[in-house]
């Protein structure tokens, strides 16, 4: 197979947990599918002493 398996560990939940981590997981299988792969890059700003991230 050329797919990549990610294992994922066991998590427990309360009952009204379910819901949200439900819609976390799927969003981020979703933004990955959707987008394809995203390379960010760290921009150091120097005037101010930071580093932030650009996606462009």
């Amino acid at each position: 197979m050329n797919c990549e398996v990610c294992p994922l560990k066991e998590l427990e939940l309360e009952h009204f947990e379910v819901r949200e981590v439900l819609r976390c997981v799927l969003h981020t299988i979703f933004f990955h599918r959707a987008l394809g792969l995203v390379r960010p890059k760290d921009v150091d700003l120097e005037l101010f002493d930071i580093t932030y991230v650009s996606d462009l």
